[in-house]
């Protein structure tokens, strides 16, 4: 074999590798870590929440838009180990650099329903993307009143940043849909 033929051959098969490295919007994004905490439950029920989704979701990029843009103060968080210090602090330690914060809402059948459960936190063709479930803690006899139930994600990625979600999200009926970041 020609030094020329094997210089190319070389080439192509570096080409083709590179290109395995990236997702397929050409982003260099994936997930490296999450974490996450429970806002609770709230008994204003949302007016999102009379359309055909069943849920909502937001990713914010930086510390003011969490704060300015997510209504913290609304929920109920009696039966959760969470204070608004903890969630404070969860905000304030994001390296936004590098992450993202998600919030995610959905809604339940009664107050049992504070928590969000979420699984398969991925990043695929330029979304970051995965399944979020209200669920419920089962610890007392419920009001029997519908409930918007939130909680936030936290992302961290390695390289870019993703700065839209599409979760498959199920409500405390057990509907699902994909939801789009708004």
């Amino acid at each position: 074999m020609k030094r020329r033929d094997l210089l190319l051959c070389c080439s192509t098969v570096t080409i083709s590798l590179a290109g395995c490295s990236t997702n397929n919007n050409g982003s260099d994004a994936a997930v490296v870590d999450t974490n996450d905490i429970d806002l609770g439950y709230s008994l204003d029920y949302p007016t999102w929440a009379n359309g055909d989704t069943t849920g909502r979701i937001v990713v914010f990029t930086a510390e003011d838009g969490v704060r300015s843009n997510t209504p913290i103060n609304e929920y109920n968080r009696h039966n959760l180990p969470y204070s608004q210090e903890d969630i404070d602090e969860f905000i304030s330690t994001t390296d936004f650099d590098s992450s993202v914060i998600v919030l995610v809402e959905t809604v339940g059948p009664n107050t049992s329903y504070s928590q969000v459960e979420f699984e398969d936190i991925h990043v695929d063709d330029g979304a970051l993307r995965g399944n979020a479930r209200a669920m419920s803690d089962d610890t007392e006899i419920p009001d029997q009143e519908e409930v918007a139930v939130g909680a936030l994600l936290k992302v961290e990625f390695e390289n870019d940043t993703i700065e839209t979600a599409v979760f498959s999200v199920s409500d405390g009926w057990n509907e699902t849909s994909d939801v789009e970041s708004e």
